[in-house]
Order: structure tokens, then sequence, then C-alpha cells
């Protein structure tokens, strides 16, 4: 333990000195410690820094308490100078930096001094030890975005056990000048892999480090069968932290501990891919686009159909399945998400699946980001997919009256004099309208007509109702086309649409009256069919002397009269049906 005490003496008549208080410092071994000094001395001798005159002294003193031996503006501390300076009679600084081999607790006594008083303060200073350094310790990464990985599946022994080979500089970066010794390392798994799935293989050179020197360490690892080809969230191709090499050792000098962390990453391949172009199918035309790509001239409010085709780019040879795919278009600016399972993707083959949404009516005049995913997982628990992200640009008009919808009500007439059309439009421009005018039109039903003028501010809609008169001198059956169009200032036209009147026939009025009196539903009683046979005339038949006497039953006339009742019975069933149906 070092003490040291500062002083500093005024040869000059006036106010004793006081000294301020001096708060206490840690710093480490090698780091510069400088203190301003300040004392209260009403000199009014100039003094030159660091001269004979300087008022600030220091010296050392083995506790808080202890005497100063002697004080001085520098003195020496172990192998170090530690120094004390005035920059004028009220002002002055103390500087002192311990090496490598100087931790521990120094008091240094620091004084201002006049000609008849004297003013003390006691600094303590800790120095902390500070160990050498293991360094070449960064991140071990290993494999690429072409790496394949292990396959159990696979028929090669070479493709069941793949391996990534990288190295490590350990080295001995001090900053003490100290020997680094019993060098040890040890492999710790990131959670949910083992030792068994990365069966990590490496070997220390040496188990010594002298100040400046270094190793290099050869390391192998498995590529695991279930890692993961790309991140969670993103979706991107990525390195995934696997475990970490932790080494341990002792300084040679101090014997204080050494320690130094190494990251080891792997990267593998990925094989769900979002191949060709994400095709957008809006306003009766198509265009595809890849990852970031601009999708220009889509409308707010537009319907929009999308097309993503997915592949497995596992060849037949691997044959490991991609599972439980599922296929994402979001977009939180424009209010789209949508989302669609395609189940199991087996080793070459793609699926096709097809979006509708509908862009947000309120988006503005902008460049907004579409966002394509796909992604599952394999037969070992891996993960695979793909993010692309797409552009649309949302242009808005100037004056725009939008269709929204028309219903015809009935949209089927016979008998009717006439139909209502009821049209829905909204304001999707970018201007507020005063004077909006829907006009519809059928020549061929030689009819047309004009709402009333429609004020309209932006994103705003309304409704136009009107009657279509169906003349009875139309040809029937047949469908009628009706125009629908809107104008801005009265006579700007907008935009248009068209819809359908059919028009049947009108059964005369008895047919309908007999109709309606009819039942909605006919019950078919069952009818029974007899058939009687004819009586067969007997030929070449000669009479019996003597003629068997025969009962009724047994005679052609009982057959005779039981036939005709049949049909009686049958008649009479047939007529009572017809009255049945018959009866309001």
């Amino acid at each position: 333990m070092i003490v040291l005490v500062l002083s500093a003496a005024f040869v000059s008549a006036g106010p004793d000195p006081v000294l301020s208080a001096i708060s206490d410092q840690t710093i480490n071994e090698g780091q510069a410690m400088r203190i301003s000094l300040a004392s209260t001395a009403n000199d009014t001798i100039d003094i030159t820094a660091g001269g004979a005159g300087s008022t600030f002294r220091v010296c050392q003193v083995t506790s808080p308490s202890g005497s100063c031996p002697g004080n001085a503006n520098s003195i020496n501390v172990g192998t170090t100078i530690a120094n004390i300076s005035s920059l004028s009679n009220k002002a002055g600084e103390f500087n002192w930096t311990p090496d490598f081999t100087q931790a521990g607790t120094y008091y240094f006594n620091i004084s201002v001094a006049d000609s008849d008083s004297t003013s003390n303060r006691t600094l303590k200073v800790t120095v902390v030890d500070v160990p050498p350094r293991l360094g070449g310790t960064g991140a071990l990464a290993l494999g690429n975005a072409a790496q394949q990985k292990t396959n159990p599946l696979h028929d090669t022994e070479t493709a069941r056990g793949q391996n990534a080979t990288g190295s490590i500089t350990l080295s001995n970066e001090g900053p003490a000048p100290e020997t680094i010794t019993s060098i040890t390392v040890k492999m710790v798994p990131q959670a949910g892999f083992t030792e068994s799935d990365l069966k990590v293989n490496f070997s220390l050179p040496k188990t010594a480090l002298a100040p400046g020197e270094s190793m290099t360490i050869p390391v192998i690892v498995r590529i695991p069968e279930k890692l993961d080809a790309v991140s969670l969230k993103l979706l991107n191709p990525e390195p995934v932290s696997v475990g970490t090499l932790e080494f341990s050792a002792v300084s040679a000098t101090s014997g204080a501990a050494v320690k130094a962390v190494t990251a080891i990453t792997l990267q593998t391949d990925n094989h769900l891919d979002v191949i060709d172009n994400v095709k957008f199918t809006y306003g009766g035309k198509t265009k595809s686009a890849s990852n970031d790509e601009l999708v220009k001239d889509v409308r707010a409010g537009q319907a929009v159909d999308i097309e993503v085709t997915v592949k497995n780019t596992f060849t037949e040879r691997e044959n490991i399945d991609i599972q439980d795919v599922t296929v994402r278009v979001t977009s939180g600016t424009l209010d789209i998400d949508e989302e669609d399972d395609l189940g199991d993707i087996s080793p070459q083959d793609k699926e096709t699946v097809k979006f509708t949404t509908t862009i947000d009516e309120d988006a503005d005049d902008n460049t907004y980001d579409v966002e394509v995913t796909a992604d599952g997982k394999d037969e070992f628990g891996a993960r695979h997919g793909e993010r692309i992200v797409i552009r649309f640009e949302i242009k808005r008009k100037s004056h725009e009256i939008e269709i929204k919808g028309i219903i015809v009500n009935p949209p089927t007439v016979a008998c009717e004099k006439e139909a209502r059309l009821t049209t829905s439009i909204r304001n999707s421009g970018k201007n507020n309208e005063k004077s909006v005018v829907v006009r519809v039109a059928s020549p061929d039903l030689g009819f047309g007509a004009m709402s009333d003028p429609i004020e309209l501010d932006e994103n705003d809609e309304d409704t136009a109702s009107f009657a279509v008169p169906v003349p009875e001198s139309l040809p029937r059956p047949a469908n009628y086309r009706i125009t629908v169009e809107t104008y801005y200032d009265t006579s700007v036209k907008s935009n248009s649409d068209v819809a359908l009147l059919s028009v049947q026939k009108c059964a005369p009025a008895a047919v309908q009256e007999e109709e309606e009196q009819l039942p909605v539903k006919e019950e078919k009683l069952p009818v029974t069919v007899i058939t009687v046979p004819p009586l067969a005339q007997p030929t070449n038949v000669t009479p019996p002397q003597q003629q068997e006497k025969k009962s009724l039953l047994e005679s052609p006339a009982y057959l005779a009269i039981l036939g005709l009742g049949y049909v009686v019975v049958l008649g009479g069933g047939a007529a009572l049906l017809i009255k049945l149906m018959r009866k309001p």
C-alpha cells in the first residue's frame, strides 16, 4: 500500500489557504489519472507552474492519517512517477498513471500552504488489476447459403454426415505483459442443439501464450439436419447461432482468471422459393413483379388478384418434403392481410395460390410496400422460406367518381311495368366535388334519366336511384343493357358501367288465375294397372257325355264379371283423382 501527500506553499500575506475537497478515485492498471486542485488562497504573488514557487505539494503516506515525511512537485510511486503542478496561486493539477504491476490501494496527501499556514487533503486511489486478454475470439462463421446440411434420408454416406471446417486464432493481447497459462476450451451448445447434433471437433496446439503470442485452432462442426435455413420473422437466409467455445486460462504473474468466448454460427441452403414473378391483375391488366420491383398505376379501392407460385427445390434424390407451407400477402399501410395454407410440397413440386384483395379506399398518393412470404418446415423441423417485398405505386386522379355497385330490383321482370336501378358512387379523386351527376340510359328500353347534382367530398359516398320503365311492346324474352355513367362538374365524364335487366314473357291473366288455384306442390297418387287376361276358347273339345256340375266361382261367367268389376273400380278412382285436383 502506497500513500502520497501533496502540499503547496504560499510566501505572501493574506487569508489562510483552504484546499478544496478531493474525491477518492478508482482506476485500472495502465489508466491515466488527472485531478484538478483548487485553493482559496488570496496571494498576489505570480506563481510559475511547476517552478520553484509552486504552491501545491504532494507526498506519500502509508495510511489516511499518516504523516508526510516531505513533499515535492514530483515523487516516485514504485516504478512510476506522480506529478503535481501549480497552474496559478489558486489552482493546480495532479497526474499519475500506474503500470500493470501496481494493482492495490494508494494514499496521496495533497497540501497547499502560505508563509504561516497549511491546508491538507488525503486522496485515496484504488488501482484495479488488469489481467492479460485472450484475443482473436470473434464469431466463427461456418457454412453459407449454398451449404448442404446433414440428410439422414440420402442414399450416400457423405450426404448423411455434412461438416463445415474453420479455424480460430487465439492470441495474448495483453495489455499486461504477462504470460497466459493453463488454457482450456469446452463446447457449450445453444438451446435447441446438443453436442451430438454438432459433434464439434477441435484441438489446442499449446496451452500457454507469452505476451503477443498467438496460435491457430482448427474446428470441424457437423451441419445438423434441423438447422434452419432462414430466420423466423424476416425469412432471410442468415447464419444461426448454434453454440460457443469457452476458453479459460490464468495469468502466470497475478494468477487472475482469463476467459474468452467464441460464438459459432452455421448456415445452410434454403429449399422453399417463390419462383417466377408474382402476378398482379387489376383494372383489366396483369403485371408481374419480383423483389423490390414497382407495380404502377394501382388505384385506391381497387380489387387486385394476386398469384404466387412456390417450389420445393430439394432434389428427388434428397427426398425431403417441406410441410405445412403457408403463403401470406400483407401490407399494413394498405390494409392487406391474406393467407393460405398449401399443406406439404414434395421435392421438385410447385404449388400456386391465388388471392383477391382490395386496396384501402383511403390510400393516398404514395408508394407502399406489399410483402409476400412463403414458409414451411422440412421433415427434420428446419425452417425454409422466402420473403419478397414489392412496391405498389398508388396514384389518385384529381377528379374521379367511382361506381361502387349497381342493383336492379327486381333483376327479372315479366308482367311488371317497371324496375328500380340503384347505384352507389364514391369520390375517389383528390378534390371535393360540388356537381356530381349520374346518368342512366337504355336505347333498347327507350329510357334515359339523370340525377340531380350531388355534392360529394373526397372519399365520400352516395347513391342515386331511378325507375326503369318496361314497355309491354318489348320483344321477350331478352336481356336489356342499362348504361350507368358518372360525371363531375355536371358534364365531364368520369366512369361508366353496365347493368342487365332480364325481361320475360307475361302469361295471360286466365292462365295465371288457373295456375294460382292449383296447388304449389302436386302429390301423385299411386295408380295400379290391372290386366285382365282374355278367356281362352277351347277348340275341338268333345262335350262329355255327362257335364260335371261346377260352382259359380269356377265358371267363365264369374271371371268375366270379376274383370268388369276391376275396370269399374279403376275408372272410378281416376275420376275421383281429377275431381280432387280441381277442388279449390
